[in-house]
């Protein structure tokens, strides 16, 4: 799906870009109109899980570069039987190396947004700083270590440059709107969304229509469909679970999507500041 390929090189990352790293645009050195003409479809069918997806769209466009670069992807690091980690890209052409760690978040802000720990999945099962921490101390520094030079030299793969992407949006509270005096590593440019609870549905307003977004079609809405506030309302009347509304219009039989946002229960979120343990699988998947 081009849109999606397009979204990935249009859209600016969540988060700054720390000092010593690499942004991806960087590693992609061109503008996408001409290889999207050529960028094979990756998604004819699509997995459910919206990070293994982001990768794919990520792979499709390392792949088809003007520039041919030699890659593996999920690579393991071990030390013995013990796995360290996992690259989710390396590798190099004749001039240089890289590393790439990726990931699609999508996070609800629930304080402030001064803090990093103000922002959590839909599902509370991820925090945008424990991801941030694990980006910056583990993923990235896995080439550094001992065995991560090891494991990158038996790919040819020597002194890799660190690279991130990190994209998704951020939803903040539909009343307040983005905060004056959020977190200083977040991107200030970064996608916005907002985030409302079922209770509270009539702010949406009636002059626009509505259609539920789908995983793992997160990015850029997949709609044959919209409803008006009436049918949404009867939609959502047994919600147990946030659900990421696009908000627009048709036009010449395409959505222009005007905003989106989360609908959550009204129970949503108890309980977020013990949600802080976290599985390896939900560090290294979107909510």
């Amino acid at each position: 799906m081009n849109s999606d390929l397009k979204w990935i090189l249009s859209s600016p990352p969540i988060m700054n870009t720390p000092r010593d790293v690499i942004s991806f645009a960087e590693l992609y050195g061109q503008t996408g109109s001409k290889i999207l003409d050529r960028t094979e479809n990756p998604v004819t069918s699509p997995p459910k899980r919206l990070g293994i997806y982001y990768e794919n769209l990520v792979e499709s466009l390392i792949k088809n570069r003007s520039e041919p670069i030699d890659y593996k992807r999920n690579i393991q690091v071990k030390r013995g039987k013990i796995t360290l980690g996992e690259f989710d890209f390396i590798g190099s052409n004749e001039t240089s190396s890289f590393h790439l760690e990726c990931a699609i978040k999508f996070y609800l802000r629930v304080g402030p947004g001064d803090q990093l720990s103000d922002y959590i999945g839909p599902g509370k099962k991820d925090r945008l700083d424990i991801k941030w921490k694990r980006l910056l101390d583990h993923q990235l520094p896995l080439s550094t270590t001992m065995e991560g030079i090891s494991t990158c030299r038996e790919h040819d793969v020597l002194s890799p440059q660190q690279i991130l992407l990190l994209q998704g949006y951020l939803f903040h509270p539909f009343k307040e709107g983005v905060p004056e005096n959020m977190a200083q590593e977040i991107n200030p440019n970064h996608l916005n969304g907002w985030w409302l609870k079922q209770s509270d549905i009539e702010l949406l307003g009636e002059d626009l229509e509505f259609a539920q977004m789908h995983k793992p079609y997160w990015l850029t809405p997949n709609i044959s469909q919209a409803m008006r506030i009436e049918e949404l309302k009867e939609r959502i009347q047994d919600l147990n679970f946030p659900i990421l509304i696009t908000r627009g219009k048709f036009r010449n039989n395409e959505w222009q999507e005007h905003d989106r946002g989360f609908i959550v229960p009204d129970a949503w979120p108890a309980e977020t500041k013990k949600a802080t343990l976290l599985s390896q699988d939900s560090l290294n998947t979107a909510s």
